[in-house]
């Protein structure tokens, strides 16, 4: 096994998506993922207790909602992606908006 391939295994990519509407959104992008990396590990975090995602990504992490009652609603979607980043179970994280389309591989 080389560096690359090796490195790899740490690398996870994250999505965060609170809502129906992200959540397919995240699908779609991760669908253009796997395309270009099909050995990517990718997770989703969300609200949502259904999983049928879970053909698309490798793992998907329930967080409760409502965020903490300090932070104003204005700001839920920052909350809920600095908790989703925290939360993301691979040593290296790199953090992806639900609305991003690949069009080949990052490295």
């Amino acid at each position: 096994m080389d560096w690359h391939s090796d490195a790899l295994k740490d690398i996870g990519f994250v999505y965060v998506a609170f809502g129906a509407k992200y959540i397919q959104e995240s699908m779609i992008s991760a669908t253009s993922l796997k395309k270009y990396m099909p050995e990517a590990q990718v997770t989703l975090i969300t609200d949502r207790t259904s999983n049928p995602e879970s053909l698309i990504f490798d793992q998907v992490i329930r967080l409760e909602d409502p965020p903490d009652d300090r932070i104003h609603p204005r700001y839920y979607g920052f909350w809920n992606k600095i908790r989703g980043i925290i939360a993301s179970p691979h040593p290296y994280t790199m953090f992806v908006d639900s609305d991003t389309c690949f069009g080949g591989a990052v490295w």
